[in-house]
């Protein structure tokens, strides 16, 4: 359409030219009229001109001959488009790949960055932490009325943890206002919380005075299936104040 128009426009012109006279000599346009008629062809050239915000650009006969732009393009072949596809699809593959190793490096530096003692984790100043070992069993009693009974399925995993007044005078403790949280990976597989108990001697709770040079036994219970027969590795975890830290045994 846009081609005939300007085709229509240059035979309008060149008709005007010819029949003008009735068979004399052509007219000779003056500078300023052929000025005229180059700047009204010009102007209809650049409104039908799809390219004119490109600047000066080379415009192929077939388009100019009303064909359609978009089948001139050049083809792309499959091999091509498949491969530019299969490149996209496998960017953010291995850009997810990086950022999990990467958080995985990340995560394993900030556990051995935060691997501390019980002591310095608990923040318990004067106070020594040492831990005593482990042990399994279906109940824990420390008295008459302090009992601890494991679920059906599971048994119980006992932790104990010595605090030693290493000092002169006699040293208030208490870990129930710090609020921890403990947690433990056993056998490198199965992690599981401690849990929430009312004995006087759970270290989560404790509270009291520590006479110069003495001690006191307290322990961390967890609950685990009680197919799992013996702890050959255990990571305890103490988290305060959203940071966790791996307790160095």
């Amino acid at each position: 359409m846009k081609s005939s128009k300007i085709k229509m426009t240059a035979l309008a012109l060149a008709a005007a030219f010819a029949f003008t006279g009735c068979g004399e000599a052509l007219y000779e346009l003056t500078p300023e009229e052929e000025s005229a008629v180059v700047s009204y062809a010009s102007h209809v050239v650049a409104k039908f001109n799809r390219y004119q915000r490109d600047g000066e650009v080379f415009v192929r006969q077939e388009i100019l001959d009303g064909e359609d732009e978009e089948e001139q393009d050049s083809p792309v072949s499959p091999q091509e488009t498949a491969a530019d596809t299969e490149e996209t699809e496998q960017s953010p593959q291995s850009g997810e790949e990086n950022t999990e190793q990467n958080g995985q490096g990340a995560e394993d530096s900030g556990n051995m960055q935060n691997a501390v003692s019980i002591q310095e984790a608990l923040g318990l100043g004067t106070i020594t932490a040492e831990y005593g070992g482990s042990s399994l069993c279906a109940t824990y009693d420390q008295s008459d009325s302090y009992v601890v009974d494991a679920e059906a399925g599971k048994q119980l995993l006992v932790l104990k943890v010595k605090l030693t007044n290493e000092t002169g005078a006699a040293a208030d403790l208490d870990v129930l206002q710090k609020k921890p949280s403990f947690d433990a990976v056993v056998n490198g597989e199965k992690t599981v919380k401690a849990q929430m108990t009312i004995l006087p001697n759970d270290l989560a709770t404790y509270q009291g005075s520590v006479s110069p040079g003495e001690s006191v036994d307290t322990v961390i219970i967890f609950q685990i299936p009680e197919e799992i027969q013996s702890v050959s590795d255990l990571e305890l975890g103490i988290t305060i104040d959203g940071s966790r830290y791996t307790a160095i045994l």
